[in-house]
């Protein structure tokens, strides 16, 4: 597990299992870094490879954004109050499918909820604790 100075620990579990996954360019410009990001629930974690289980960060996207230029995205975490810049490695059309991966990251509450009120067997809520634990998190390295 990994420390979370927010939350106590991420555990693996909780990006062990990603919607999507791959190598992104995080950051502007000439300063952006190419890392590999693992989505998974409303979560996007980032790695500094595919094989590092050195866990470099942790974007929490519940009730986030997505902004879109014609070189970049930015994602808003809402729960952090900080920005998240992504710069295109060769073009846009590589990063529609990311942006509609977070964008559902942003809206799992609201899909995992019509999943569970259409479910015949509704499965119990967690508590608050388990729900923040989940979802909250800070960035734990800011250089990167």
């Amino acid at each position: 597990a990994v420390m979370s100075v927010e939350t106590g620990f991420i555990e693996k579990s909780q990006y062990a299992n990603p919607t999507k996954e791959g190598y992104q360019m995080k950051g502007k410009g000439k300063k952006a870094k190419r890392y590999y990001f693992r989505l998974q629930g409303q979560s996007l974690f980032w790695f500094k490879n595919e094989t590092s289980e050195d866990l470099r960060g942790h974007i929490p996207l519940r009730k986030g954004w997505v902004f879109t230029t014609a070189d970049s995205y930015t994602v808003k975490s809402h729960v952090l109050g900080k920005n998240f810049h992504f710069t295109y490695e060769n073009d846009a059309s590589e990063m529609a499918p990311w942006i509609t991966a977070i964008q559902a990251g942003i809206n799992y509450d609201e899909v995992q909820a019509a999943k569970n009120a259409n479910s015949p067997s509704a499965s119990k809520p967690t508590t608050k604790k388990e729900a923040k634990r989940v979802t909250d998190a800070v960035q734990l390295d800011d250089s990167m």
